[in-house]
């Protein structure tokens, strides 16, 4: 089952938010390409937090090889679809 493109925007406006909540990030740093580590200065620890929100809003916790390969904010995107996609 695809999931609809406003769904998929939906989900991109509200991981924005709850990555704006929790790291203090401006809308603007929050693109596709941006890189978690390198362009938006996130660490192992606030991986962990990120989880825990995802747990919280979308129902779902991420498996330990689900986190490991995301790299990007479109990575944290697909990685939410994929979640959709399954239920």
């Amino acid at each position: 089952m695809e999931i609809s493109v406003e769904l998929q925007e939906k989900i991109v406006v509200k991981t924005n938010e709850i990555m704006r909540d929790l790291f203090e990030l401006s809308p603007d740093e929050l693109k596709p390409e941006s890189r978690l580590y390198e362009d938006l200065d996130l660490d192992s620890l606030d991986a962990i937090d990120l989880i825990i929100a995802f747990q919280k809003e979308f129902g779902f916790k991420p498996e330990n090889e689900e986190v490991q390969g995301i790299r990007t904010m479109k990575d944290v995107y697909e990685m939410v679809y994929l979640y959709h996609e399954k239920r």
